[in-house]
């Protein structure tokens, strides 16, 4: 199940807004959670930390590469876009990683790192996609490449910003909300 949505104008938020929160008030309804209630939640019907993508689904997953420039070589991966948050897992330096979208967080991780090294973009996981070995979450736009880095046992001696090839940005694959729960 994807679970992103796509950018869409303001009459489509409104209308996705209204429908969202009927439909999340008849869920609360229907598991008793709320105001002294408990979850029915299972393993096998987990919530959803993402709102639903739209219809349209239109951003096809792409691949991005843990970096392996500088050390700590690969990526850490993180159940939301929070750096403050523990590693819940994570890639080796040059391994693939499938991803079906990036959320902005506007907080840049890292004032040291050029740009766009040092946004706060951060890269959603692909459920159930092979290359992932099971991992769930996020990983930091500072932590992959859009393609393979050798390492470099002193950064001092190259230019700034030669840190590999970014990632681009597809506007397509854009998360623009996230519940308050994952912000």
């Amino acid at each position: 199940m994807k679970v992103f949505e796509r950018e869409v104008s303001r009459p489509e938020v409104s209308r996705i807004i209204k429908g969202a929160t009927a439909a999340a008030g008849l869920a609360l309804f229907m598991t008793g959670c709320g105001a002294g209630g408990t979850s029915h939640a299972t393993a096998e019907s987990p919530t959803p930390t993402i709102a639903p993508r739209s219809v349209l689904d239109a951003c096809t997953p792409f691949t991005v590469i843990a970096q392996n420039r500088w050390d700590p070589l690969g990526t850490a991966v993180r159940d939301q876009p929070d750096v403050s948050l523990p590693n819940k897992g994570g890639f080796a330096g040059n391994l693939p990683i499938s991803v079906d979208g990036y959320y902005d967080t506007g907080v840049p991780l890292d004032a040291h790192n050029p740009a766009p090294f040092n946004s706060g973009i951060w890269f959603h996981l692909t459920p159930g996609a092979d290359t992932n070995k099971g991992q769930e979450g996020f990983v930091s736009y500072r932590g992959v490449r859009d393609e393979t880095t050798e390492p470099d046992p002193d950064p001092r001696d190259n230019p700034p910003g030669d840190g590999g090839k970014p990632v681009p940005l597809r506007p397509e694959c854009r998360i623009v909300a996230l519940p308050t729960s994952a912000q």
